[in-house]
């Protein structure tokens, strides 16, 4: 069994694909906007992982089949194609199983690892669209599988790959002229085939000239499987990660461990974040919703107190302004307002959830004037009715009241026009009465 059809894609549900724009390292976009969603993109943990990817793919590249001892015919079926790196130790990871290197009965057991390579290519180093949630799922079915095959007593860890070689090579000499035999008893070597033995068969038994050395000691294992030896193949799926800690000699981090990194870099949203809603229409039957996020209650009943939001000394509230008032402001977010967030969203992005959003730290409503109006007649007006002149405030859309007046709050909101009217014919009767005071005496006085 391959090691592809171990880490073959594992997609639960589809995921949308998308160009993968190969880049050198640069900052990563600050802002996406998906629809009517707008959301900061902050990830600095993942500047490491890709500094570290970037490493893993220069120096798999690096590494030519022929200098890490692979001269067989898996590393010959590379000779005479077109493909960028050919012969690096890069092209095995990438294309290990094709129909051209296979030996039967096996099979094309599919593209497993170019999936991989291009999905991390996508999450790290494409700058221009988000890190999804599908994607990071992929990226823990990775690890999984990779953990598994790269247990010490399994079959399909590079490590443990068999091999058999003959314990000794038995010299005679014949009319005068040496012979070399392979002894008949076997040992079993793992992790690599080109020990200082195999290459005493094929020049001595053999024959061959001009045979390319063996390969460095810990690249292979005598025994059982579960050696301490590191292959280059092993070293570019498992150095420095959770299965061997620490930095391997041709490869510094294989891709578990960068999985594992970027794991990490995703899993808590990076962040903070910042996330912008705009209302494209779809916020005219979530009032309700948008009544319970309470920061943002908090937020819109200091614009209401606020003298800038109002025409001049007036009770009347100046539209405009009001809508600029509230578009501005930036609200602290609470975990309580998480759920109602996401329903604004809508499942254009909570579909396939960019892991931004995750960590919503603060966040913006652009509102159209009606749902505000809507909203403040909601959840604010019954308990801030009075404009800094003291007097109840009218927003544009009320109209002839029409629109108010079946709202919970319209008694309170009359009953404070009636005291206001009382006060004012008080004081109008008030001078009246002294007017006519004033009048009695001058009579009095002057006949």
């Amino acid at each position: 069994m391959s090691w592809q059809e171990i880490i073959k894609p594992t997609i639960r549900r589809p995921v949308i694909r998308r160009p993968v724009i190969r880049k050198a390292a640069e900052k990563k976009s600050e802002t996406h906007t998906i629809a009517h969603v707008t959301f900061t993109h902050n990830f600095p943990k993942l500047r490491t992982v890709e500094k570290d990817y970037n490493t893993w793919k220069t120096t798999t590249k690096g590494l030519q089949t022929g200098g890490i001892g692979i001269i067989g015919s898996a590393a010959q079926a590379y000779k005479n194609s077109d493909k960028e790196y050919k012969d690096s130790l890069y092209e095995l990871v990438q294309h290990h199983v094709r129909t051209e290197v296979k030996r039967p009965p096996k099979k094309d057991h599919g593209k497993g690892a170019e999936f991989l390579i291009d999905l991390l290519d996508t999450i790290i180093i494409d700058d221009n669209t988000p890190i999804l949630e599908s994607e990071v799922e992929e990226v823990l079915e990775y690890i999984k599988d990779l953990v598994k095959m790269g247990a010490k007593d399994s079959k399909t860890n590079p490590a443990n790959i068999p091999f058999t070689e003959p314990v000794s090579i038995i010299e005679s000499t014949k009319d005068g002229k040496r012979t070399y035999v392979k002894s008949e008893e076997t040992v079993t070597v793992r992790g690599h085939y080109r020990t200082p033995m195999y290459v005493d068969v094929r020049t001595k038994v053999s024959g061959k000239k001009g045979e390319p050395p063996a390969v460095k000691d810990y690249y292979y294992h005598y025994g059982d499987m579960g050696g301490s030896n590191t292959p280059p193949f092993w070293q570019a799926l498992f150095a420095d990660s959770s299965l061997k800690v620490g930095a391997g000699k041709d490869v510094e981090k294989g891709i578990l461990g960068i999985l594992e990194d970027l794991k990490k870099a995703t899993e808590d949203g990076g962040g903070p974040q910042h996330v912008l809603i705009r209302d494209r229409g779809q916020m005219k039957n979530r009032v309700e919703e948008l009544a319970k996020i309470k920061p943002l209650i908090d937020e819109l009943k200091k614009v209401m107190k606020n003298p800038t939001t109002f025409k001049g000394n007036t009770k009347a509230v100046n539209g405009m302004k009001l809508l600029d008032n509230a578009n501005k402001l930036i609200i602290k977010n609470t975990g309580a307002a998480n759920e109602y967030l996401l329903k604004l969203m809508g499942g254009q992005i909570t579909d396939d959830l960019p892991m931004a959003l995750k960590n919503i730290a603060t966040f913006s409503i652009e509102f159209t004037r009606a749902t505000l109006d809507n909203l403040i007649n909601l959840a604010i007006r019954g308990e801030v009715m009075l404009a800094p002149t003291g007097l109840p405030y009218s927003l544009p859309s009320d109209g002839s009241h029409a629109k108010i007046k079946n709202l919970p709050w319209y008694g309170t909101y009359q009953a404070h026009w009636a005291k206001d009217k009382a006060a004012k014919k008080k004081v109008k009767d008030d001078k009246k009465a002294a007017k006519n005071v004033k009048k009695s005496w001058s009579d009095m006085l002057w006949g």
